[in-house]
Parts: C-alpha cells; structure tokens; sequence
C-alpha cells in the first residue's frame, strides 16, 4: 500500500536498476524514492547521508533512520521506504 503521507512528486523505483540507484538513478533527478517490499537499504556509494522512512504494510509511518554513506538502514515490520536526500 502507498502510504497517504507520500509526497506528491516521488520516483518509483521498480526494476532492479531503479532500486539498486535508488536517489542516484537518473530518472530520480533529486526527487524523494518510494520502494515498496522493501525493510531494509543500502547507502554503498553514497557521498552524504539521507533520511529514509519506513512505512508498515498499511502505509503507517513505522520508523525513520539517517543512512550514513556505505551503511546499512533497517525498521522491523516495515514494508516499504521512503528515501529523502538532505
């Protein structure tokens, strides 16, 4: 379920590529990035930190994490994120 609260312009990442990229895929063009069936991300390449929002599988906010770069973020219960570049 896409959550209510998910900003009116966010790239949906879908394919492998999209989710892999995630904020660095060119389609993402500095747009928040919504990846549904997804706990946990990755920040391999990454030059600075983002925020990411985990939401449960009703689309309710579950946790929020500062993924430093090559770092791991995880919510358990969560079903998809919400990654935000600072």
């Amino acid at each position: 379920m896409i959550p209510d609260c998910l900003p009116a312009q966010a790239f949906m990442a879908r394919s492998f590529m999209q989710r892999l990229l995630g904020v660095w895929h060119p389609k993402a063009r500095g747009l928040p990035v919504f990846l549904e069936n997804c706990a946990w991300v990755h920040g391999f390449g990454l030059r600075e930190p983002l925020i990411v929002w985990f939401f449960d599988r009703d689309g309710k906010p579950c946790g929020s994490r500062l993924l430093q770069p090559w770092g791991l973020a995880y919510c358990p219960g969560a079903h998809s994120c919400l990654e935000i570049r600072l």
